[in-house]
């Protein structure tokens, strides 16, 4: 098993690791006190996340927390479920297990891609593992109660048993990745789909695989872990559905929001009407985005209702339904290239831009960031350039290791690598950041690995050639 041989290779350099982790964040912990703390800025409201449980706990029932009568049909209960499982450790400082929690996470992520990295050899594990665990846009993500890292370490797992069945391709590895799915999906559920292109993946997996596996087979240990994945999401969909929210894992509410924010961001873009060079080349500002959403939340809301007979009488959940079939129209009149602008605005913050931001959050310097320049410069212009240049660096060794990859033939690495890199772009074309990369950035790590290896196999091999010309 490649765990048990990077166990037994480098077991003391992972001891290591982990040590400098941890000391690391006992000295930074600290200074982001504040996101222990419930209702603050950084902690957030996390008691609105886990209010339907102590509803269920009371009554037997998931009920809205703005709502005590309305049932919840906003989110899976995955994460919510999490977090209650550890704010009863600490009274004073509720939300510090879930930190430690996400931090212990984020370095497991690590431990998987270094397991994936592992035959490459004990340097490339190493160097898979430190990009993930030091991840400086990870990092202050995970201090913060948020789906991310939760949803993220599922998603490693996921990954780390497709790369198995590649090396050799078995069922009880399909069955792990088809679980680690289906409870990724409770916490977020942005990878539904996922889910359902198990049985084509794992056929592919099985023709690329090492040890190649009759696509008979390969397509029944798809179809098997689809359905335990499917299985696990399944009390859910049949939840939603008896609550009228039809057979989707999110509500109307929600849903009705989400297409909100693709409008807003689609009529920003061409109010801008700037020419591709200038929206790929500059800032991303939210402000404008933000007005929108406001103003848009108003003028919905009275369109819909005005042509609306007895919209009083309708409930919430059949009004947001309206709301969201009339947006959803209003988006589908935008042409192509407004469509083609946002996405390309989005892609260029999700992908390129460090995180930094989250990092001010933390620190409570989040209202404080216009002046820092001026204020703080030495320390705003180091972060900007530890975390932007990590971010930069990391996307060209990716596309370095892209071109190894298609050079050294290694479809099967090409092709786990780059589907969730694009899946996860692609749900998030016309709202995104850099923490809604957290869940691929072990992708871009394993290619910024092997675009290393592939600078510098050719120097090794120039190297030993000349080498044997001396000798000779």
């Amino acid at each position: 098993m490649p765990w048990r041989e990077l166990l037994r290779s480098s077991g003391w350099m992972l001891a290591l690791v982990f040590a400098t982790y941890v000391v690391a964040w006992a000295l930074l912990l600290p200074a982001v006190q504040s996101c222990f703390i419930a209702d603050s800025e950084c902690g957030g409201n996390v008691y609105r996340s886990l209010y339907p449980l102590q509803a269920f706990l009371q009554t037997g029932r998931l009920l809205e927390y703005a709502d005590s009568e309305t049932p919840y049909t906003t989110h899976p209960i995955g994460y919510s479920i999490v977090l209650a499982a550890t704010l009863w450790i600490s009274q004073s400082q509720p939300l510090l297990p879930i930190v430690v929690l996400q931090l212990l996470l984020l370095f497991s992520c690590g431990i998987a891609v270094a397991v994936i990295l592992s035959p490459l050899g004990r340097g490339p594990a190493l160097t898979g593992l430190a990009l993930t665990a030091f991840n400086p846009n990870a990092w202050f993500v995970a201090v913060q109660p948020r789906t991310d890292l939760v949803f993220s370490a599922f998603l490693a797992v996921t990954l780390l048993a497709a790369f198995s069945y590649l090396r050799r391709p078995r069922l009880a590895t399909a069955v792990i990745g088809g679980t680690s799915l289906g409870l990724a999906t409770m916490v977020r559920p942005v990878s539904e789909h996922l889910i359902y292109a198990l049985p084509i993946a794992f056929v592919l997996l099985g023709m690329l695989a090492d040890n190649r596996r009759r696509p008979l087979l390969a397509l029944r240990d798809g179809i098997i872990a689809g359905a335990v994945g499917l299985a696990l999401v399944l009390p859910w969909f049949l939840y939603m559905a008896a609550n009228g929210q039809g057979w989707s894992l999110t509500g109307w509410d929600i849903r009705s929001q989400w297409i909100r924010d693709i409008h807003a961001t689609l009529e920003f873009t061409k109010r801008r009407d700037a020419p591709m060079t200038a929206i790929l080349f500059s800032g991303y500002d939210s402000a404008p985005r933000k007005d929108m959403k406001n103003e848009y939340d108003r003028a919905h809301l009275a369109q819909v209702a005005a042509v609306t007979t007895g919209w009083d009488s309708l409930s919430r959940n059949q009004q947001q339904k309206l709301i969201a079939e009339e947006r959803y129209r209003q988006v589908k009149q935008y042409g192509l290239s407004t469509h083609v602008a946002a996405a390309l605005q989005n892609w260029k913050w999700t992908l390129l831009s460090g995180g930094e931001g989250e990092l001010f959050k933390a620190l409570g310097k989040e209202d404080e960031i216009d002046g820092l320049p001026q204020n703080e410069p030495l320390f705003y212009w180091a972060v900007k350039f530890l975390f932007i240049g990590f971010s930069l660096s990391l996307k060209v060794l990716a596309l370095i290791g892209i071109v190894g990859c298609i050079v050294y033939r290694r479809y099967g690495v090409l092709l786990l690598s780059l589907t969730p890199i694009v899946y996860i772009m692609a749900a998030h074309a016309y709202y995104g950041g850099p923490r809604y990369r957290l869940p691929i950035e072990p992708c871009f790590v394993i290619l910024a690995v092997f675009g290393l290896e592939y600078l510098r196999r050719p120097w090794a091999y120039v190297l030993k050639h000349r080498r044997l010309v001396s000798a000779a």
